[in-house]
């Protein structure tokens, strides 16, 4: 079953072209891995991909005004860096 899910993902991200697949990192059973430029770490459970926070505006206690926005591969190999 979790291969069927695993595969299934990977086809989602496929479209028409090669998904690009690169495993980046493994650390402690969890593999990281970069598909068409956007990082997910899979473990034995599941597959998660990794958000980044877009500041905006005023940053105060009552009024957080953050979102968030999927990481790029470049920006996880410059952190690990």
């Amino acid at each position: 079953m979790k291969k069927i899910f695993l595969l299934s993902v990977f086809f989602i991200f496929m479209g028409n072209v090669s998904a690009n697949i690169e495993l980046i990192e493994t650390k402690e059973g969890i593999l990281v891995y970069c598909i068409k430029n956007h990082v997910f770490l899979r473990s034995a459970e599941s597959l998660v991909q990794m958000n980044v926070s877009v500041y905006q505006g005023r940053l105060a206690s009552s009024n957080v005004n953050a979102k968030t926005r999927p990481m790029l591969c470049r920006e996880y190999k410059k952190q690990m860096k």
